[in-house]
């Protein structure tokens, strides 16, 4: 039809600021011919609704648990690496590619022990927080999120309702803190999960993440011993 078919994508769309969503919104708002916008993001709520109402929303399932495995397999990860990634990932074969690359099989035991032990009061939140203030940072954020999911999991299997087909059984941060937290209830789980999840929306915004940081190590370090002593003193 002589039009030039152009496509460009945008990953993970969810990462835009507040100007680039702006400018994005006007080029949505009046296409050009024969353009195509791809929008890619595993969170679709944190993308503007302005933007969100103007797409043609197209969801991609998690993949069966033995095709992650066999793909994971073909790019070289197999095993326990194979494991770990999946587990940090919630399944999701694309992202656990992207942690192994990262590193996540080295740096990911050393960070579970140490979020253990300011948990147990044995290590100085402060000192945990200039050690990870840097560019693995990103990577400390989501496996300490998903393990506070995972725990929250596991008490609701407790009570009765059913898990998912990743959760506390195999994520290794759980698993770890599953005795350390035995007596924190789900509402402080839940708290502490909304501070992680605005921790990692703000991203590069917040000029000093070391602060950021140091702010949820310290309330992870009292976590435990505060909720215990509410429940003794009742």
């Amino acid at each position: 039809d002589g039009v030039t078919r152009r496509v460009a994508a945008i990953r993970p769309a969810d990462a835009m600021n507040v100007n680039a969503a702006n400018s994005l919104l006007k080029t949505l708002e009046e296409p050009a011919p024969g353009t195509l916008l791809l929008l890619e993001t595993a969170v679709p709520g944190r993308l503007p609704a302005t933007i969100r109402s103007r797409c043609q929303p197209l969801a991609l399932p998690l993949p069966a648990t033995e095709q992650a495995w066999e793909w994971l397999a073909r790019q070289g990860i197999e095993g326990a690496a194979a494991r770990l990634v999946l587990e940090l990932s919630g399944g999701a074969p694309l992202r656990a590619l992207e942690l192994h690359r990262d590193g996540a099989g080295e740096r990911v035991p050393e960070a579970i022990e140490r979020l253990e032990a300011v948990a147990a009061g044995r290590e100085d939140p402060l000192a945990l927080a200039r050690d990870w203030n840097g560019e693995h940072e990103p990577l400390y954020l989501e496996l300490w999120q998903t393990g506070v999911q995972a725990l929250i999991r596991q008490r609701l299997m407790s009570d009765g309702n059913a898990g998912s087909r990743f959760d506390v059984a195999g994520h290794p941060l759980a698993q770890n803190l599953q005795s350390v937290l035995q007596t924190v209830d789900c509402k402080a789980l839940y708290g502490f999960l909304d501070r992680l999840q605005n921790a990692r929306d703000s991203g590069s915004s917040v000029l000093n993440r070391q602060l950021v940081l140091e702010d949820l190590l310290t309330r992870w370090a009292v976590l435990v011993p505060r909720v215990s002593k509410k429940r003794r003193t009742r």
